[in-house]
């Protein structure tokens, strides 16, 4: 699991997660999610698996595990009797949960949808899950300011599975554009709580490594 970025947002709002679609054939699916915190409320991933029983009756077991901002988790498991090859919304402790089952024992979808006893969604986008650091360039912000601008794209996913590149630009200390080492993004940064690990020689020929974790 992609490591947890805490960034302060506002307590309002609620955490979102969107379903991928899963391949035919996968017995036990699971959506997950990287997340940040708001400072009340949990992050979750949602699991659902089906056990094939006598005639055309099947057991659906889905659990939500809520993720704290202190380490500590809460586990709630549901059970329900569904028909086979079936599709609906089950409510499972504070979540109404969508699962779509095919073949007996595949599920090919489970999403949470909203609140239980209605529709209300949750937002989208609360959360941002970096990855693919790109290096652009490299160059002094003035002459002889021995200040570098370092340029690079990240690849941003969001919870509802979509992806955006984004291109950012952060200042850096140093003699020459030979640089190295570790930038830490701080609280209302987009890529707060991940960390840019550089190794640039050459005036940005030759980058070492660059990658975002």
């Amino acid at each position: 699991m992609r490591k947890i970025i805490s960034v302060a947002l506002a307590a309002a709002l609620v955490l979102c997660l969107s379903p991928p679609t899963y391949a035919a054939g996968e017995t036990n699916a699971r959506t997950d999610v990287s997340f940040i915190y708001t400072p009340a409320q949990p992050s979750y991933f949602v699991t659902a698996s089906v056990e094939k029983l006598n005639g055309n009756q099947n057991r659906l077991t889905i659990t939500i595990t809520e993720l704290y901002p202190d380490g500590t988790e809460n586990v709630i498991t549901e059970t329900f009797l569904i028909p086979n090859n079936s599709a609906g919304t089950y409510e499972v402790g504070g979540y109404s949960v969508y699962v779509d089952t095919k073949g007996n024992i595949q599920v090919r979808q489970c999403e949470v949808v909203g609140k239980p006893g209605g529709n209300e969604k949750p937002p989208t986008e609360a959360f941002i899950n970096a990855a693919n650091a790109q290096f652009i360039s490299i160059a002094e912000t003035a002459k002889n300011s021995k200040v570098w601008a370092l340029t690079f794209k990240v690849t941003l996913t969001y919870p509802n599975g979509t992806t955006e590149v984004k291109t950012y630009s952060i200042n850096l200390g140093g003699n020459n554009a030979n640089l190295s080492g570790k930038y830490k993004f701080e609280d209302g940064h987009d890529l707060a709580g991940y960390t840019l690990v550089y190794d640039i020689a050459g005036n940005g020929s030759n980058v070492k490594t660059f990658r975002i974790e």
